[in-house]
């Protein structure tokens, strides 16, 4: 992975991918706590349409009763 966004870390609660600038490749939306909104859009120039996202955090769902 390349750009400067890929050299941060942040604390995440949303994330919304779609293809933002209709050029088929999905883009992602990611909104941090206590921070603006960044917008990852997709340049890559293979034929591949998939976006891979590693989620980290806590063992367990805290959502979850």
């Amino acid at each position: 992975m390349r750009g400067e966004a890929f050299q941060q870390l942040w604390v995440c609660r949303r994330l919304a991918v779609g293809d933002l600038d209709n050029d088929d490749r999905l883009d992602a939306v990611v909104s941090t706590n206590d921070a603006l909104a960044h917008i990852l859009h997709n340049e890559t120039t293979g034929a591949n349409h998939w976006l891979t996202v590693r989620l980290v955090g806590h063992t367990s769902n805290r959502s979850r009763q």
